[in-house]
């Protein structure tokens, strides 16, 4: 379907997440007696609807905190109505012809991490009800908020390193191109509020414009962290 952009400027399709999730992991438990266990995954294992409900690059990340699982790490957790996992046969589409994965490496770099945090520096209230969060620097990463909202009310967030005229964030040619880009959050309506940030995926931003709020938030409420890959410091330079 399409999404018009917040100017109207533009509609563009937004993207969606296609293809079945798979999981390929090994599990290595070292106990305190001094055994360890090797574990696979394989049809024994069983999947549940994750309240992390799509991750793309192009369109944001969404999660439903109404589907987190109660108690999922506890070890008597009831499974009963979980579906039982279907080993996927080690192929991919690519432009409409199936062909066969490639060997599964160990990673050769040192993976993303967040090395840095900061608490926002403002927030302002835009003339069509949305908020604007800013961060005071633009950085690549993601970020996190702790707010309260009602069982089911859903609020957009939208990134950009720019502001338009108006005020509102300048998404006209974020990633280089035309796109609508956001997250969304639907609130299970917990009563001490609701803490949450974008897991699988980050952007690179500065201002944060939310919607679907009800009533301002705090600056103090939302953490920029900052991603960069986890190499370690080597050396220094001065410049004048």
């Amino acid at each position: 379907f399409n999404v018009t952009s917040l100017d109207g400027r533009y509609t563009t399709p937004e993207i969606k997440n296609t293809g079945e999730s798979s999981l390929k992991a090994e599990l290595f438990i070292d106990y305190t007696d001094g055994t360890t266990d090797h574990i696979v995954t394989d049809a024994n294992w069983q999947t549940n609807s994750s309240p992390t409900t799509g991750s793309n690059w192009w369109g944001g990340e969404d999660y439903d905190a109404r589907k987190v699982v109660s108690h999922i790490d506890d070890a008597d957790i009831d499974l009963s109505n979980w579906t039982k996992a279907v080993e996927m046969t080690p192929t991919s589409t690519v432009l409409g012809t199936k062909a066969a994965v490639g060997t599964l490496k160990a990673r050769m770099y040192e993976p993303l991490r967040v090395v840095e945090e900061w608490k926002a520096t403002k927030v302002t209230a835009l003339a069509n009800g949305d908020y604007l969060v800013d961060f005071g620097r633009n950085f690549a990463g993601t970020y996190s908020f702790t707010l309260s909202g009602e069982n089911g009310q859903n609020i957009h967030l939208r990134e950009a390193e720019k502001l338009s005229s108006d005020g509102t964030a300048y998404q006209d040619y974020y990633y280089s191109r035309n796109s609508v880009t956001y997250d969304s959050y639907t609130f299970a309506g917990t009563n001490s509020g609701e803490t949450w940030g974008p897991q699988f995926m980050y952007h690179g931003f500065r201002y944060l414009q939310i919607s679907g709020l009800k009533s301002a938030p705090s600056a103090m409420a939302f953490t920029a962290k900052r991603i960069r890959s986890n190499i370690g410091e080597t050396g220094h330079f001065v410049f004048s």
